[in-house]
């Protein structure tokens, strides 16, 4: 009997980007429930889980962060940098995680199959580009309200590169209830 061989898929969540997603959209994402969706569709188990997130002092350890602790994941932090004006009025709150999800993208290459990235962040076009190079595939997960232009060009040109808008997935298979 020859079984055909399962692919190994990584998932990286950029967690400030879905946050803004979740603010325009009506749903949230169970991001256990969407790794096995990944799974299904890709052939293949998800075995390495990142989701990279920004944290403050007084939000180290939230329900969330545990929750993606006992889903699997591997959770990322990075401080939130806070951005101020001349007269020290707040303007912007990051946490700057694109480098860290390409980086451990690339560090992991060998390890996996097929990347799944669920960012709309078009900043991400040149790992992926480069990951295809290695003869890998590449799923984007997004809303076509966040997806980066960048991102849909890849699709367009990579045969490799496939973008899902999460509004294509039936809810019931990732819908947080």
């Amino acid at each position: 009997m020859n079984k055909s061989k399962k692919n190994r898929i990584a998932i990286f969540v950029d967690a400030s980007n879905e946050w803004h997603r979740m603010r325009k959209e009506d749903f949230r994402v169970d991001y256990g429930k969407l790794c096995d969706y990944v799974g299904r569709i890709a052939h293949g188990d998800v075995i390495i889980r990142y989701i990279y997130i920004g944290v403050s002092d007084d939000n180290q350890k939230t329900s969330f962060v545990f929750s993606m602790e006992q889903q699997g994941f591997c959770v990322c932090k990075r401080e939130i940098k806070i951005i101020r004006n001349h007269d020290g009025d707040i303007v912007r709150a990051k946490a700057d995680v694109d480098a860290m999800i390409a980086a451990d993208a690339a560090f992991k290459i060998d390890q996996f199959d097929i990347a799944v990235f669920v960012t709309g962040d078009g900043d991400f076009d040149y790992v992926i580009k480069e990951i295809v190079q290695r003869k890998k595939t590449v799923y984007i997960l997004s809303t076509h309200r966040m997806v980066g232009k960048e991102l849909l060009a890849l699709e367009k040109n990579e045969p490799n590169v496939r973008y899902i808008d999460f509004r294509s997935i039936p809810r019931h298979y990732i819908q947080l209830t």
